[in-house]
């Protein structure tokens, strides 16, 4: 099996299941898609030895569409900036909500 890719680490999660089945380096199944990690010793082995096989997502032509209006960047500026300024104020509150405990 070639096209195989090493584990990062923080790419898995104990409790959650596998993204995508799990090869050794000869691409021997470890373990497979849907399984759920139980423990730091499982996890640290899959780190170790766990490749995978990253998928290809084909999509047909027909889902391709070009933007083709004529657009002026500026006009869409306000907005944005707005958009920005509720989501650093939300980021912010979150993060000292989270220091407030």
């Amino acid at each position: 099996m070639q096209n195989l890719l090493r584990i990062a680490p923080g790419a898995l999660t104990i409790g959650k299941p596998l993204p995508w089945t799990v090869y050794d380096a000869d691409g021997n199944v470890l373990l497979r898609q849907g399984y759920v990690i139980q423990n730091d010793i499982q996890l640290e082995q899959l780190f170790e030895r766990g490749l995978f096989q990253p998928r290809v997502i084909e999509r047909p032509d027909e889902d391709i569409q070009e933007d083709i209006r004529v657009r002026n960047p500026f006009a869409d500026y306000p907005v944005l900036l707005q958009t920005l300024e509720l989501t650093l104020n939300a980021v912010s509150y979150t993060h000292l909500r989270a220091h407030e405990t």
